[in-house]
């Protein structure tokens, strides 16, 4: 039985997900399972397959994302004999101000009180409402409220979009 050497692949910290306005991703090598010295890794900011012809830093590789970034990486050991498998993540960065929410009287959408400008939709207003934020006319029970925006997928394929609430 041969066993190669493998390098493990590069790691993102903070994982992938949506964040809002800017990101600072590290990225890093943490060792090989059979080969030591990692010492680069190459990676892409568009998406695309990363070479040894792409961007490279020692590890860490410190980025700061202000927009919407598909990373992917390898690693190549010192001699350039070994590579890793790619790894990648996406970071969806929404801006502060791109969800215009209009707040409604009511729970069927039919009495607008106000639009404003919001960022990502993560509010508790307990047993209050929009309205203890400088915003009169929306009741602490029965209100709605519909936040637009376009959203660009970082990849073709399904999305779902999940909300929790009550009333």
């Amino acid at each position: 039985k041969l066993i190669f050497p493998q390098l493990i692949a590069p790691v993102f910290e903070p994982v992938a997900g949506i964040y809002n306005d800017s990101v600072s991703v590290k990225v890093t090598i943490t060792g090989s399972a059979l080969v030591e010295g990692v010492s680069k890794i190459y990676y892409t900011t568009d998406g695309t397959a990363p070479t040894t012809l792409s961007s490279s830093s020692y590890s860490p590789l410190n980025l700061t994302l202000t927009n919407t970034t598909i990373i992917k990486a390898i690693a190549l050991s010192d001699d350039r004999k070994y590579i890793s498998a790619t790894t990648e993540a996406a970071y969806i960065l929404q801006k502060a101000d791109n969800l215009e929410g209009v707040y409604y009287k009511g729970n069927n959408f039919a009495e607008s009180v106000y639009t404003r400008k919001d960022g990502i939709i993560n509010f508790d207003w307990g047993t209050g409402s929009p309205d203890s934020t400088g915003y009169a006319g929306v009741p602490a029970d029965y209100f709605s409220v519909r936040w637009t925006t376009r959203f660009t997928a970082p990849y073709t394929g399904e999305y779902t979009f999940v909300t929790y609430s009550d009333d």
